[in-house]
């Protein structure tokens, strides 16, 4: 089982900001293209999205009395406990947006293109278009394009099932389609041959959607101030049309407040024509009759009676008629029709318990119609309001019974009270009875059709007092600028988006980087020390002749770190005079050759005597860099076929020689596990202070196994951009794997970036780098290195 403490050291990570920062203004150039990027779209997004405008009107909800209702103490009808919220469906009633789309006449609407979209020029009408047919379908077109060609004639062009359609007109021809017919009149005098408009014919339900999607109402937490509010993006249409949407809505108000009187008037007109016939009658009679009996005036006696007489009569048709507008009253209250609306005014009704009971029928009715638009007729609210609107109106037609029962009584005592009359009546000459009979009709019909004018006339004046319940405090006005998009708030938003975005893709390519390019992150993933860093060289790393050279440059970047590699391999090792150096990486292309090379020169450059091996038999590249032959290598003497002198060769560099790998053999892998190598190693020890083994790369091949086993330092290289994280634990694995003492890692090829270096903060738990340091045979010396 793996021990615990085997494992990398536990490192707690924590993100240091400004690190953070220094990686995202390293990819500035980044930065500003996403900043470019952002404001260029922003400018598209302006020329694209065609502007919104918002107009914005109030109404106040106020119960005023006209100068007549004052005069005449006409009682509202119509008042409200809870205005505001029922009046809001008021105007979104489809009654009243469909005035309001009639009064603009928006069956048509025209449009002109534009590179991005259309827009929309009402008001202006450039065509005058006759709908002659409209039968909403989905199959029938209602977008047109119009070019005009002459005074006389155009062409429209259009979708009719898939198909684009173009055919000439002339003015006033009939366009016949599916569904639709209709005639383009007239063009107006501004339009020019060639010129082009979109007509659209609008679907009325279409239009009533988006207008009502587009209207916006607002108490404000003022239950009598009402803010409406319309976005189009057309500001004339927007203007226009929530004018036309109050103007039509304080009409509907009106006429609401209005019915209950119109029908009272319209009760009492019927009763007064047919009176007025039965007047004009009566007086016609009484004329023939005076006429033809020669008589021009009656006794004293005659005249008392005759006076009696009318005014019995009269009240008692007044009687009549008051059981006729109760009785009138009491059929609509039991009408099921009529029973959610207001009953009729109280003109002509004279019992004042009467008057109290309509009048609180009426509010009653009110209030459920408000109490409808929160809860349903479920609700507890409303069938509370219902329980107290039956047992008025039981108590209403109790009221009418007994008022009924009542006026029959009166008129029984008063028919009496003219029986006797009639009775005295009787002793009177034949000539005069009669004429006084003739005489009190026409005076009894009289009064009644005065009373009856009375009665008109009140009805006419409480018609005329009605006002609506509410009045425009501010009309729409047309909106300079459009709410949406607004230039400096877009260019702001793209600008933050842009940049936001910049920095995003900045982390993100950090983040999701697989590769190692900074010693922070191989020391989260190992407990392998890092011997050294060798900066990126200028040159292509497989120019080593020019490397080498560089190397005597003590102010190189370059030279200088591999000198710094040099030094610390003292600490590896150090018991040995004679030290074997097996360098390895987990891939090909990770420098590993490159950095044997300069090793291996460097080490000259201390007076060492270094042997260069390119132990990789498969594909080794170091001959090509000290120009040397590659005929006579390795693999041959492994396999044989040459001498240790065939293959030992002295380079250009002083105290540096090299053996080249050889021809590719069948068996590579066999050749380096051989006892010959072994043999060939120890041999080499006791001609050169340093002899370093360039292997193939371990994670490909087996090869570099019996060399691991057989070096007493193993260099594993890293390099920056090519290797993955991954690859930086497989020089634990190795040590765990072989029991190794000294292994290394080297990072090659780095180059101090901003935006690769580490960006967190992290502390090791100590116990794990003492417990790996005092594992080692050379302890103290290790521990020397690590805190360097």
């Amino acid at each position: 089982m793996q021990n615990e403490f085997s494992r990398p050291f536990k490192i707690r990570k924590e993100v240091n900001y400004i690190k953070l920062l220094n990686v995202i203004l390293s990819k500035w150039h980044w930065l500003l293209c996403a900043l470019a990027f952002g404001l260029i779209s922003g400018y598209l997004y302006l020329l694209i999205v065609p502007p919104l405008y918002a107009t914005t009107a109030s109404l106040k909800f106020e119960e005023k009395k006209s100068e007549i209702s004052e005069l005449m103490n006409v009682r509202n009808l119509y008042d409200k406990t809870n205005k505001v919220e029922s009046e809001k469906l008021v105007i979104r009633s489809r009654n009243v947006l469909l005035k309001a789309i009639n009064s603009l006449d928006c069956e048509v609407s025209f449009y002109v293109k534009r590179s991005f979209g259309e827009l929309s020029i009402y008001p202006l009408k450039p065509l005058a278009i006759k709908i002659l047919a409209n039968k909403t379908s989905k199959d029938s077109p209602d977008e047109f394009d119009f070019k005009a060609l002459s005074n006389s004639d155009y062409q429209l062009c259009y979708e009719l099932n898939d198909k684009r359609i173009c055919e000439k007109y002339k003015y006033g021809q009939t366009v016949s389609l599916p569904y639709l017919t209709f005639k383009i009149l007239r063009a107006n005098k501004l339009i020019l041959p060639k010129q082009e408009y979109l007509i659209r014919i609008n679907n009325v339900a279409d239009l009533l959607e988006r207008i009502s999607n587009s209207l916006i109402l607002d108490d404000g937490q003022n239950i009598n101030i009402l803010n409406l509010r319309f976005t189009d993006h057309n500001p004339y249409f927007a203007t226009d049309l929530l004018n036309a949407i109050l103007q039509e809505y304080l009409e509907f108000d009106k006429m609401q407040r209005s019915i209950s009187v119109s029908q009272t008037a319209n009760f009492i007109n019927t009763l007064l024509n047919t009176m007025s016939d039965t007047v004009t009658a009566s007086a016609k009679v009484l004329q023939k009759y005076r006429e033809s009996n020669g008589v021009l005036s009656i006794s004293s006696n005659a005249t008392l009676l005759s006076n009696r007489l009318t005014e019995l009569e009269t009240e008692k048709h007044t009687l009549e008629i008051q059981n006729v507008i109760v009785k009138f009253l009491e059929k609509d209250l039991t009408n099921t029709e009529h029973i959610e609306k207001l009953n009729y005014s109280l003109q002509g009704i004279t019992d004042p318990h009467l008057n109290g009971f309509i009048s609180k029928y009426n509010d009653l009715l009110i209030s459920k119609k408000t109490a409808l638009n929160t809860y349903t007729p479920s609700s507890e609210v409303v069938i509370r309001i219902n329980n107290q609107l039956a047992d008025l109106k039981e108590a209403i037609l109790n009221n009418i019974s007994t008022q009924i029962k009542s006026n029959t009584k009166t008129r029984s005592f008063l028919s009496k009270q003219i029986d006797s009359i009639f009775l005295v009546r009787a002793k009177i000459p034949k000539t005069e009875r009669d004429f006084i009979t003739l005489q009190s009709k026409f005076e009894i019909n009289q009064k009644i059709h005065s009373y009856l004018e009375e009665k008109k006339l009140e009805a006419q004046i409480s018609k005329a007092a009605v006002i609506p319940g509410s009045f425009i405090i501010d009309k729409a006005e047309y909106p300079i600028r459009p709410i949406l998009p607004i230039p400096k708030n877009t260019y702001t938003i793209f600008t933050l988006a842009s940049l936001f975005l910049g920095t995003a893709l900045i982390v993100m390519v950090r983040v999701l980087n697989p590769y190692i390019y900074n010693k922070e992150s191989i020391e989260e993933l190992t407990t392998i020390p890092i011997i050294g860093i060798i900066n990126r060289h200028k040159q292509s790393s497989y120019e080593s002749n020019k490397q080498i050279q560089n190397i005597k440059e003590f102010r190189s970047a370059f030279s200088e770190s591999v000198r710094s590699v040099r030094s610390n391999l003292s600490f590896l090792a150090s018991e040995k005079n004679s030290k074997t150096i097996c360098i390895t990486s987990e891939i090909s292309g990770e420098g590993k050759s490159f950095v044997s090379l300069n090793l291996a020169y460097s080490l000259t450059l201390i007076n060492k005597k270094v042997l260069l091996v390119a132990a990789d038999l498969r594909k080794s590249k170091l001959h090509h860099s000290l120009n040397t032959s590659n005929q006579n290598g390795l693999s041959k003497y492994l396999s044989g076929q040459a001498a240790l002198a065939d293959i030992l060769v002295k380079t250009s560099i002083e105290n540096l020689d090299f053996i080249s790998s050889g021809p590719v053999p069948p068996n590579p892998s066999e050749l380096l596990h051989s006892s010959k190598m072994q043999a060939l190693i120890n041999d080499l020890k006791d001609r050169y202070d340093f002899i370093l083994l360039d292997s193939a790369p371990i994670g490909l091949v087996t090869d570099s196994k019996p060399l691991i086993k057989m070096a007493d330092i193993n260099l594993f290289i890293l390099r920056c951009g090519v290797s993955k994280y991954e690859f930086a634990e497989t020089p634990e694995r190795l040590q765990r794997e072989f029991n190794l003492t000294d292994i290394a890692i080297i990072l090659n090829d780095f180059e101090d970036n901003n935006f690769h270096r580490s960006f967190t903060m992290g502390k090791r738990n100590s116990y794990h780098k003492d417990y790996y340091y005092s594992s080692q045979a050379n302890y103290a010396h290790h521990k020397d290195y690590f805190e360097l």
